[in-house]
This record gives structure tokens, sequence and C-alpha cells, in this order.
């Protein structure tokens, strides 16, 4: 670094850094600690910490990552609101510094001045101090940890590309530890979030199988990735072993049950039907839809008969509307109906019979978890109709952006709700007056420009990811080497950020809260772009 450059980076860089850094701190601890009901079921188990409860009380649904994570930071900075932010600070913190460094390490080769500053303006204003972003790390839930560790697994995944086991194996072991650990860390915080370890580390794989050709290091990577599947397992059963030695209900057997009947529920435009309910009137109004041996079979169900109780029914559904068009009768392999048999059992009737219907259930799915389809809270299934941007209402609102508008620090069922959580953790429940300056239309625009932010970059996500693979893949002779890497990165970026939000479309955990991991690192990608804009007519960059 020259003088010059030197005495600049002194005079005006330090300060405005400085200066950001401090409106930062003002406005992040100015805001509460938001608490759910979710948030007071963590909450609770620091009592198991803490001995004053057994372990048997432990509901197999939670991993004990995310009460731990709690635990460890009121340790440290004090079991009050303000000191739970600062450990959400660091989490914070810990996200930007990686989103920048990841920027900063495409934007070491050749970029122009201008892209590199408006870049860096963008950074700050899209993600920094993007509201939504803020919010959500003020809530005391699993999603700011989550963020956290996607961020930081597509770092770690774009450096694991380019490593050459032969020439840096202790770098090859260190990384191949953290995805390891981290993929078990991940699953007991939240089992689906898992995938924030998973995606990034498979993507990351592929890349470096194709880039490197090199037979050890295929055969030690996919190693790595099988391993990480492996010490879940492991974990799973070790923490299963603790669970039931204490007296608890086992998390393995829930687990698999809630998977089977999650990858059911993801099917949306097939609608189950209770033969305990059944009617004359319905078995008149489909009798258009049903053969006569169909017919004959409902009603045998509909008796009750026990030889004919192995049959579940389904509506299907409508493509563009919630209209029924046919029944369908779907075997069963066990009594309860959510075996993985069960599983393969429904889909090959509905693959079979409706598989335009099954795609457009997961294409609804993926719209209503990024906020451009109207969602049905309390069936959690898409209404097919695009809305009206402000009749988006969902958790990515009431909750991520709760400490702008709530006038408490306890969301839910107030009611119920409060006097749990003011015996459970009166230091965190208290009364919040908006800022009325937030309140004004203007501003609270502003605010909410940040779910539409989510539903653009969570949109494009898989065109972009689809392009720049394609691209990499089979137009390698429009790239040179240095630029692989801004390319890999939007790869990982992009590739992670729309691979977690199909996974829940898949999984039927059509939730926008679930969305929020993936919206940090879709925004790095997006402004990796400009990296690449910027990078026309430089000569040997296209």
């Amino acid at each position: 670094m020259d003088k010059k450059r030197k005495e600049r980076f002194i005079l005006i860089y330090i300060p405005g850094i400085l200066l950001l850094f401090i409106v930062l701190l003002l406005i992040y601890f100015s805001l509460p600690t938001i608490v759910t009901p979710d948030s007071i079921g963590y909450y609770n188990y620091l009592k198991i910490f803490q001995g004053d409860v057994p372990l048997s009380s432990w509901n197999p649904v939670r991993g004990p990552n995310m009460p731990l994570i709690i635990y460890v930071i009121v340790s440290i900075f004090g079991d009050t609101s303000f000191g739970f932010l600062i450990g959400t600070f660091i989490f914070f913190i810990v996200t930007v510094v990686i989103g920048y460094f990841i920027i900063y390490e495409v934007f070491r080769y050749k970029s122009s001045k201008t892209a590199k500053i408006l870049v860096s303006i963008l950074f700050v204003v899209l993600f920094v101090f993007n509201p939504l972003i803020i919010g959500y790390y003020h809530v005391m839930l699993t999603e700011f940890v989550a963020a956290t560790v996607a961020m930081l697994c597509c770092l770690l995944s774009i450096k694991w590309i380019n490593i050459e086991i032969d020439k840096s194996f202790l770098k090859f072991l260190f990384y191949s530890l953290a995805f390891i650990f981290l993929s078990v860390f991940m699953w007991f915080v939240k089992q689906p979030y898992v995938i924030t370890v998973l995606f990034p580390l498979i993507l990351g794989t592929f890349l470096s199988i194709y880039k490197l050709r090199n037979l050890k290091n295929t055969f030690l990577k996919l190693f790595v990735v099988v391993l990480c599947f492996t010490s879940i397992i492991i974990g799973i059963s070790v923490w299963d072993s603790i669970l039931i030695s204490n007296s608890a209900l086992s998390s393995a057997s829930w687990n698999k049950d809630s998977l089977s009947r999650q990858l059911m529920a993801g099917v949306s435009n097939f609608d189950e039907i209770s033969s305990d309910n059944l009617s004359e009137n319905d078995l008149l109004e489909w009798s258009d839809y049903l053969n006569s041996r169909e017919m004959e079979l409902i009603k045998k169900i509909k008796e009750q008969k026990t030889e004919y109780s192995g049959y579940k029914l389904y509506k299907v559904l409508s493509i563009r509307e919630s209209v029924v068009i046919d029944i369908v009768v779907v075997p069963m392999a066990t009594e309860e109906g959510d075996s993985f048999k069960d599983v393969m059992l429904f889909f090959n009737v509905v693959i079979r019979e409706y598989p335009q219907h099954v795609l457009a259930s997961y294409f609804s799915n993926y719209l209503a978890i990024i906020n451009l389809t109207h969602l049905d809270h309390t069936n959690y299934v898409p209404i097919k109709r695009y809305l009206k941007f402000s009749e988006a209402h969902g958790e990515n609102e009431m909750i991520g952006l709760a400490v702008y508008y709530s006038y408490s620090s306890v969301l839910g069922n107030l009611p119920a709700v409060m006097p749990y959580a003011m015996e459970s953790f009166p230091q965190y429940v208290r009364e919040m007056n908006p800022n009325e300056i937030l309140l004004k239309p203007v501003f609270r625009s502003l605010i909410r420009s940040s779910l539409l932010f989510l539903t653009i970059v969570l949109l494009v996500a898989p065109f972009l990811f689809i392009f720049f693979l394609y691209t990499y893949l089979f137009k390698s002779e429009n790239r040179l080497k240095q630029r692989d890497t801004l390319y890999e990165s939007i790869i990982i970026l992009f590739g992670y950020s729309f691979l977690h939000v199909l996974l829940h479309s898949f999984l039927g955990a059509v939730v926008d809260r679930y969305a929020f991991p993936a919206y940090p690192t879709a925004i790095v990608g997006l402004l990796l772009l400009l990296a690449l804009i910027s990078k026309k007519g430089t000569k040997g960059h296209l």
C-alpha cells in the first residue's frame, strides 16, 4: 500500500467504518429480544441444564443445541434481553464479516474501482442494515444460527473446491473435520437446517471433482460427504441412548414418522379425506370421478369393514384452483399410514396418475415459502393465486419484522402466552412503543421492502444457479482460471439458497420463516454479479 492510499485509508475509510459501526450498535441494541412460544420452549430447557428439571421431560422434536446456545449466551453475557442480544450480535457480525470476505475474495481480481465502491455501498445498505436480517437476529429462534452457519459453510465450500490433498493435507483435514462437526451440530440445532452444511458441501465437492479431476481427490472428498451423514446417524443414536436411558422419548422414531408425513404433505395438490366423515352426498358428488370398483371400495371403507381399512382417499385439486377434479385411492402399508413404505405407495399412485399435479404442488410450495403466493397459515397450504404484496402477512413479517411493529416483545396468542412468559422469563417481557417515525407509511414501506427483496433474490436464485452451473461446466472456453472463484462462488451461493427452499418445498414445510437462512447468501450472490458485470470489456476477462 503506497503512502497516498495509506493516508486515504486512515483519514476516510477507518472513520467511515467506525461511524457505520456506531450507528449499527445504536440501532441493534435499541431494539429488544423478541420471544415466541417456541422461544419459551427452548428457554425452558435451560432448567434441565441447571439440574432443576429431569431430562425425561425432553421433547424429542427439539435437539439439544439451540437451548445449549441460549444457555452459553446467557451464562456469559447475562440472562437479560440485552445480554442475549450481545450473543446474537456476535453471530450477526460473523455473518457480515464472512459475507464481505466472500465478496472481497472475488474482487481481488481485476475489477473497476467504481464497481468495488458500488458493491461496498450496496452491501452495507442491502445486507448490513437490512431490516429483516437485523430483525431475525433479535428473535430467540434457530434462524439466526442457521443463517450464520449457512454463510460460513458457503465460504468453506468455496475454499474446499481448490484444496488439493497431496499439497495441503492439513488444510483438507481441518475443512473435513469442520464439515463433519457442523453437520452434527446443525442437525441438533434444528433437523431441517442440517442442509445449511450439507448443500454447500455437496456443491463444493461436485465442483472440486469436476475441476481437479484427480482420483484421490474424488474419493476422499466424497468420503467426507459420507462421513457427514454417518456422523449424523451416530449422533442421533448417541442422543437417543441418552434420552431413552433417562426415560425420555426417542427422537429417531419421532423424526422418521415426521419425515414420512411431511413428504406426503408436500404434495399439496392432494388433500386427504377422512373416512370417518364420509357421507352419501360425498359419494354422490364424487361419482363422476370414480369407476364402479372405486365406488364400491369407498362404500366399504365408509362402512369401516376391517378388511378395507388399509386405504386412504385423496382429493385431487386443480393446478390453478383449489377445485376437486378427481378422487384417488391409495393403499396403506401400515395401520398408521406414515411409514416410508406408505410414502412409496402414495407416490406410486399420485406420480403415475397425476405427475403434473405433483410438480405443481412443489412449484406452489416454493412460491409460498418465498412470499410470492398467499399461504393458508391454518393448514400451511399455498393458496393458488398471485397476491398483492400488501396481503403478505407470513412469519417473515410477523416474526422477522416484529421488532419494528409489535407492541410487545412476546409474540403469539397473548392471553395464553404472556402469563407463561412472565413466569418463565419476565426479564425478557416488555411492552414496546414502536417509534412513531417507523409507523409512517414511507418508513413502513422501506422496512417491508426487505420482504420484497427476499422474494426477488430467492425467485431468481434457481435461474442464476442453473445458468452459471451450465456456463461453468460446458462453456469453459469463455472463462479464464482466475475467474473460477467468481463462478464457483455464485454457483454455491445461489445453489445453496435455491436448494434450501426447494427441499422445504418437497418436505411440505411451507413456512416462509424457513426461507430466511437462504436470504443472506442469496444477497451476497447477487452482489457478486456486479463483479461479473464490471469485468465486461476488460481484456481477457470475458
